[in-house]
């Protein structure tokens, strides 16, 4: 009898984990992963200029605590790439300094309490004074439910806070709009805090409300028992990268793969619709061929799930949230050229509401990439940093849509930016742009009720056959995705339709759980 055929759509850092984990848990499994480009990865991308220089299209640092972080961990020691972590220390200046640009201004925020005392930049003008009332204000006496981001920094602090410290973060993290992404599932903690304690800074000072599964902390437990030193080590650090830059995961995890007897990883093949007709299994349609599958694991983004589906199939809510899109643009100056004056991991913009606006329009934030991981930088003479521009504020940095129009704008934007807000008014000797398309799944209101819907809709419409997985769901950082691929991998193995079939595991368990 043939072994049943796992398909994963997508070969992103979801994907490729979902692969990974599969492999290592059922290796009695046939395993074969479909990527529509020539590469893989996803939005993780590391380029070498001119031989010595790093850029990072993506994300380039991850943060190694909770869950996510301890099955990163773990995967670095398994795929040999802990000799080339690069740790910084949550001491570092990179780690402890953060800024926003507020009032033409970069604004250095406090990294404890003695600063907050000592250090009070304009941005803080009426921050503390709502921190001190937040505790007294009573919550409504009917329940709210979800809400944004910004009504619920409103509500609990004020205007301010809101639009400006608030607002910013949602830039760094989401390069959303405060005022659409829902708290629940941006900002879970906040909203958690609230419900628990009747206030957020109650609810802080009380150490927060846990928000992980049993399940997620016992996956923990098991990572940190593996490998103790190692995870101890890294209790002290704030984020890793790798030496050659974090493409350097999923080229890693490609390396093992294609190195296991039972997994077949296919790139340039694209698919076109999916046949759920069968019973027992589903009939894939790719621009080479076709392929029989008895599960499969969909890691593409929600709206492009919802485009190969059979017409007669009818997920709820695959197209409801949008995604933005984000020019990211990396630089490189000569050290000698380049003194910000700034030891810091980067600066953050408010949202495009608040009273003061941004010298740049549409700029998100700079991160000072040499600040952050300097080890990359010791020989070159070299200052990185990186520019990302649009998000939610897509429409005030540009008019055209065709890439080819968009990158030399952003370019000339990245340079304003770094003129106006830090001074440098050198030519950069290495430059690109990156123009990221649908990069980033809005969170809005209401999204984890609309994942409870789509749960239970898959486990009555696809017979156990589907599930899913990636940033569109329930997490968009590296660390999120890694973690949901394994919980879901350990489900599908344990109780769903790899192992003894009594439960049909959609990768949306998450959503249906109250978590506070």
């Amino acid at each position: 009898m043939a072994p049943p055929v796992v398909t994963i759509l997508g070969g992103g850092i979801s994907g490729l984990s979902a692969a990974y984990y599969l492999s290592r848990l059922a290796p009695q499994l046939r395993i074969r992963l479909l990527e529509a480009s020539d590469r893989v990865g996803g939005w993780i991308k590391s380029e070498l200029v001119n031989d010595n220089v790093l850029f990072e299209a993506g994300p380039r640092t991850l943060r190694p605590q909770g869950v996510g972080g301890a099955l990163l961990l773990e995967m670095f020691k398994d795929l040999d790439l802990d000799r080339h972590v690069l740790t910084v220390p949550k001491s570092h200046p990179s780690a402890q300094h953060r800024y926003i640009e507020y009032q033409g201004q970069i604004n250095q925020l406090p990294s404890g309490l003695p600063d907050l005392v000592n250090n009070r930049p304009p941005i803080l003008d009426s921050v503390i004074g709502s921190i001190l009332k937040e505790p007294f204000k009573k919550r409504p006496e009917t329940a709210v439910g979800d809400e944004t981001i910004y009504d619920f920094i409103n509500r609990r602090f004020n205007q301010h806070v809101a639009l400006n410290l608030i607002g910013a973060v949602t830039h760094g993290i989401y390069a959303g709009d405060c005022k659409t992404l829902s708290v629940q599932s941006t900002f879970p903690l906040l909203a958690a805090c609230e419900d628990r304690y009747g206030s957020v800074v109650k609810g802080m000072m009380k150490g927060g409300v846990p928000l992980d599964t049993e399940k997620e902390q016992q996956l923990a437990r098991q990572c940190q028992s593996k490998n103790p030193e190692w995870q101890q080590e890294m209790q002290g650090v704030s984020v890793v990268g790798l030496s050659a830059g974090l493409e350097s995961l999923p080229k890693a995890l490609r390396h093992y793969l294609t190195n296991q007897p039972n997994v077949d990883l296919l790139t340039d093949h694209s698919v076109d619709r999916l046949e759920l007709s069968s019973p027992t299994s589903t009939t894939i349609f790719t621009n080479q061929g076709q392929y029989q599958s008895d599960h499969i694991i969909a890691t593409l983004p929600s709206r492009t799930l919802a485009s190969i589906l059979p017409t007669d199939t009818s997920l709820p809510h695959l197209d409801h949230n949008p995604s933005v899109d984000v020019a990211v643009v990396n630089l490189a100056y000569r050290r000698t050229e380049c003194d910000t004056g700034l030891d810091g991991f980067g600066f953050l913009t408010p949202h495009r509401d608040a009273p003061h606006r941004n010298k740049v329009p549409g700029l998100l934030g700079v991160i000072f990439d040499s600040n952050s991981l300097g080890k990359q930088d010791e020989h070159n003479g070299i200052v990185r940093f990186t520019a990302m521009i649009g998000g939610s504020d897509w429409d005030l940095a540009f008019d055209d849509t065709d890439d080819a129009d968009v990158a030399p704008q952003a370019l000339a934007l990245a340079q304003t930016a770094m003129q106006s807000c830090l001074g440098i008014h050198a030519s950069p000797v290495h430059s690109q742009a990156h123009i990221l398309r649908q990069c980033l799944p809005q969170y809005t209101v209401n999204h984890r009720q609309r994942m409870r819907d789509l749960h239970v809709a898959l486990q009555e419409q696809t017979a156990g056959r589907l599930s899913v997985a990636g940033s569109s769901y329930l997490g968009v950082s590296v660390p999120d995705c890694v973690k949901h691929s394994r919980l879901l991998v350990d489900d599908l193995v344990s109780v769903g339709a790899l192992g003894n079939k009594s439960v049909a595991v959609t990768g949306l368990e998450k959503a249906t759980q109250d978590l506070w």
